[in-house]
C-alpha cells in the first residue's frame, strides 16, 4: 500500500468489520494500512486481533515486530520476529527487524 492509498484501505477495513467481514482478513488489511501510515499502535493492536485469532499468521507476526521496533520496543519486536521466521523462514523482513532488535540489545553475535 502506498501512504496515499493507506487511508482509503484502512477505512474501507474498518468498514468491512463493522459489517461482519472476515475479520482476520479486514484487519489484515488494517494493519497493513496502519503501518503503511505509521500508525505503530493500531498496527499493533491489529496485529494483536489477529494473532489471537490465527496464531500462525506469520504476516502479523512479521508486521507487529516491525511496528514494535519503529517505537523501540527491541524486546517485543524480537519477540514477534523470531515467532515470524519460525513460521516462515523466508520473512527476510522479519530477519532484519530480529537481527537490528538483538543489535540494540547488546547481542551482536546473535545478530
Amino acid at each position: 500500500l502506498g501512504c496515499s492509498d493507506a487511508a482509503g484501505a484502512e477505512r474501507d477495513a474498518s468498514e468491512g468489520i463493522a459489517r461482519g467481514a472476515d475479520l482476520v482478513s479486514a484487519l489484515t488489511i488494517r494493519a497493513a494500512a496502519r503501518y503503511s501510515r505509521e500508525d505503530w499502535a493500531g498496527a499493533i493492536e491489529d496485529c494483536t486481533l489477529i494473532i489471537e485469532a490465527d496464531p500462525s499468521s506469520a504476516g502479523a507476526w512479521s508486521t507487529r515486530g516491525r511496528a514494535r521496533g519503529a517505537i523501540d520496543d527491541a524486546h517485543g519486536a524480537l519477540e514477534d520476529s523470531s515467532r515470524a521466521v519460525e513460521l516462515n523462514p523466508f520473512d527476510a523482513g522479519a530477519w532484519r527487524v530480529r537481527g537490528a532488535a538483538r543489535l540494540e540489545l547488546g547481542d551482536a553475535a546473535g545478530a
